[in-house]
């Protein structure tokens, strides 16, 4: 058995290192990647063996090979995995010692496990696909249940305003991102296959789920909305966040059929909206003008949004209960857009990147320094498997100092307590058995922690390294000391190098990803106009535009959550960031919430002051990009607004004088019309007049 064990090694390193690489995305390209980064681990891994000999050379290599590997993650997430496998492959070199024509047959079993695992997992996508789409349909939907919660935990207590407003930006990171994930999944693949049915289903599927985590984002706008009205008690909001909770019920529903192995029949979500009728018309008998009429409208406008998000559930549970029935969605090449990005490896991608002020190169060049600083030590002080303390930089060493910082000490924590629990476990048994269990079982939960929870994850790797290395070693209280000591040192060498050597701090990024957002919400406002007011809009364009304004949104969610991991020292301004943060929030759901209203409308007598009104918020968008100075004559165009509302009102009032005390059903739709513009336009231009001014403060 000790004859094979090498070749054993050999394997499984290929198989663990060509794992990695197993992402979402299309076939060719997952399966390109896969291959590439078995032929680079093996290449490496020998190269590794056959210059350990020699200090001078290897002090050469690694840094260089982990700068040009890293320089790679420019093109993209794959690219940056294919880099860190590289990475991963050049530590895991130094685990035995080959040479001859024993380090060719090493070489060429780890080439084999690769391939083995490359083979494995293209079967195991092909006869499991639709399956985990349908469980990341459900995660969406779960996901997207979760934001629609947060609305209605605001409407309900008032003091968890801040605790909800984190959780919308952390949930809209994760459902953007599993978006984007869900598109690559089910389109990735078509040009490979012919197009089903199936599939063409499923995209229709996403598209509701997208279109109704639109109509959420602006859930907890109108819910505020009515809050706010000076005349609101808890009796007459209570009918609206009745709907609100049956609709969130119905997608939580809807989320464990999708999830489930055996899809069941749902019913169709039935909502009696006469209490809620009974309760404006309650209103409006018992408050005064002006305030009735403008509760009931925007009571009036929340019963519409309810609808429309029911319309779309209704899509849902069809799909569910009958997808035979529904209409396949054919997306043309530029439509598929809007769910994925599609791979690019050209090198003027990489271009830019090629200066110091680059993320990309700085964490290449921070990546190069730290593992040539662990190899270095390890080499100096003569410690036992020193390519652990290369592992740990390679794990824990991060672009931001503060996820750097926190994956550090997670890892310390988990090591030391998988380390105590090994000394534990030895007292059970000796057995090989045991130890090949406990290496399995810790190789299992290592996986299926690694993102959920980074300190358990780090403690079951503990323990698979500990009892992997216990059937090749008898000196298993050496081996526990060292993995300790030697993870000990790797933290210290990350939290270092991500502290001195090109440090990148949350605060440099936040300037550039608030610009962008503002961008993307100023395209996002012109789309809305340009659909509304051209005679043959396109979807496709403001599907797209709003998928950039969210994604920006997201990226700058994220840049907040990481400042705050950094330093006390470097995030002095986060009142002011996490204020400028919100108020993006704030004004992508109030551009949402216009373009909700907007699509499919033709305004009545509106059409040239919304143009105007548009033209002074584009130029509000660049005073923030710009620093420019305010429009003259901006005041002139709200002011016919003002006067045009001024008319309705005088008008109902008359009406009302005369005992029409409903609003008229001809004036109705221009009433709605105009109080949803007055307010969406009025509450944008605030938002941006304030954002220009804390924009100011903050850079």
């Amino acid at each position: 058995m000790a004859e094979y064990q090498h070749y054993i090694l050999g394997n499984c390193i290929g198989i663990l290192l060509t794992s990695f690489n197993d992402m979402p995305g299309k076939a060719t390209n997952r399966s390109w990647a896969m291959v590439l980064s078995t032929i680079l681990s093996a290449l490496l891994i020998t190269v590794i063996n056959l210059l350990q000999f020699s200090l001078v050379l290897m002090l050469v290599f690694i840094p260089l090979s982990t700068f040009v590997l890293y320089m790679l993650s420019a093109f993209g997430n794959r690219a940056e995995i294919f880099a860190f496998v590289g990475a991963l492959a050049i530590s895991l070199g130094f685990v035995g010692d080959h040479q001859g024509k024993e380090l060719l047959v090493y070489a060429l079993t780890i080439f084999c496990g690769g391939i083995f695992y490359t083979t494995a997992s293209w079967i195991y996508h092909l006869l499991t696909k639709n399956r985990q789409i349908n469980e990341q349909l459900g995660e969406l939907a779960k996901l997207t249940a979760g934001y629609l919660k947060q609305g209605i935990i605001a409407a309900k207590r008032s003091d968890a305003k801040e605790e909800v407003n984190q959780n919308l930006l952390g949930l809209q990171i994760n459902i953007i991102e599993k978006q984007g994930n869900l598109g690559v999944l089910i389109l990735s693949d078509r040009t490979i296959t012919k197009p089903s049915s199936k599939r063409n289903r499923q995209m229709f599927l996403l598209k509701q789920l997208i279109d109704f985590m639109e109509l959420a984002v602006a859930t907890p706008l109108n819910l505020a909305k009515i809050k706010a009205l000076p005349t609101t008690d808890e009796a007459t909001l209570a009918p609206f966040i009745n709907i609100a909770e049956q609709i969130y019920h119905q997608l939580f529903l809807i989320t464990k059929e999708l999830r489930s192995a055996n899809v069941s029949h749902i019913s169709k979500i039935q909502i009696d909206f006469d209490e809620v009728e009974e309760t404006i018309q309650r209103f409006f008998k018992t408050v005064d003008l002006p305030q009735a009429r403008e509760g009931v409208l925007t009571m009036h406008h929340l019963l519409d949004h309810y609808k429309l998000q029911i319309k779309h559930l209704t899509g849902i549970v069809a799909y569910i209960n009958a997808p035979e029935s529904i209409k396949e969605l054919a997306l043309s090449e530029n439509q598929q857009g809007l769910f994925y990005k599609k791979e690019s490896y050209h090198l003027r991608q990489l271009m830019p990147h090629v200066n110091i002020n680059s993320p990309v190169f700085r964490q290449a060049v921070r990546m190069a320094f730290g593992f040539v600083l662990a190899y270095l030590l390890g080499a100096l002080l003569d410690i036992e498997k020193a390519y652990w303390i290369m592992l740990t930089t390679l794990l824990i060493l991060r672009l931001s100092y503060g996820v750097t910082m926190q994956r550090a000490l997670k890892r310390v924590v988990g090591t030391a307590i998988g380390a105590a629990l090994a000394l534990l476990l030895l007292q059970v048994s000796t057995s090989i058995v045991f130890f090949v269990a406990l290496a399995a079982l810790g190789m299992l939960f290592s996986f299926s922690l690694l993102v959920r929870n980074y300190t358990l994850a780090s403690l079951a790797i503990t323990l698979c390294i500990i009892f992997s290395f216990a059937l090749l070693d008898s000196h298993l209280h050496t081996i526990i000391a060292f993995r300790f000591i030697d993870t000990v040192i790797g933290a210290l060498i990350s939290i270092a190098v991500a502290y001195f050597v090109l440090p990148f701090w949350e605060c440099q990024s936040f300037e550039r990803n608030i610009t962008n957002a503002a961008k993307a919400n100023q395209s996002f406002l012109k789309e809305i106009l340009f659909s509304h007011f051209s005679d043959k809009p396109s979807d496709t364009s403001y599907r797209l535009k709003r998928k950039s304004a969210y994604i920006a949104s997201s990226v700058l969610n994220a840049n907040l959550q990481r400042y705050t991991q950094d330093p006390k020292s470097k995030r002095g301004r986060y009142d002011l960031f996490y204020d400028l943060v919100a108020l993006n929030h704030s004004i992508v759901s109030s551009i949402t919430n216009l373009g909700n209203y907007l699509k499919g409308k033709q305004l009545t007598t509106l059409r040239s002051v919304l143009q105007e009104i548009c033209s002074h918020l584009n130029h509000d968008f660049d005073a923030i990009l710009e620093a420019k100075k305010n429009l003259p004559g901006k005041e002139k165009a709200y002011n016919k607004l003002d006067f045009y509302w001024q008319q309705l009102e005088d008008a109902h009032n008359a009406q009302y004088k005369l005992g029409n005390t409903a609003i008229d059903e001809v004036l109705k739709p221009t009433f709605k019309e105009a109080h949803i513009i007055k307010q969406e336009m009025q509450r944008i231009k605030e938002l941006l007049q304030t954002m220009k001014t804390q924009a100011k403060g903050a850079f």
